[in-house]
């Protein structure tokens, strides 16, 4: 890989998976990851493929979002609720790794 190749891709990383065709993302899925940057907005990106809430497949623990984040359940969950059916994807994922760590990595391994 060449040093332009991984400046663009730290600044603009790859998409790992991409939406599938025809689906309709929603505006209101913007989520608040503390470990990326706020920019791009991030999104939900993942959901069940047989559960919908307002036409949009409905998100669970283990799903992912475009900054390639895993949705984690917390205490406020009810323990008695389970979505099922298996995964769609509505947004592209990028791929989630840190930018700093990347481009360390990158030097370091030109020296």
């Amino acid at each position: 890989m060449g040093l332009g190749m991984a400046i663009r891709d730290i600044i603009n990383p790859p998409v790992t998976t991409p939406a599938a065709p025809g689906s309709e993302p929603e505006e209101e899925d913007k989520i608040s990851c503390s470990r990326h940057t706020p920019l791009p907005d991030n999104f939900i990106a993942q959901g069940s493929d047989k559960v919908f809430i307002n036409g949009q497949p409905a998100a669970r623990s283990g799903d992912k979002t475009t900054c390639d984040a895993t949705i984690d359940v917390n205490e406020n969950v009810s323990p008695n609720v389970r979505i099922g059916g298996g995964t769609a994807t509505v947004r592209d994922i990028r791929n989630g790794k840190s930018k700093i760590a990347m481009f360390t990595g990158i030097i370091a391994g030109m020296l």
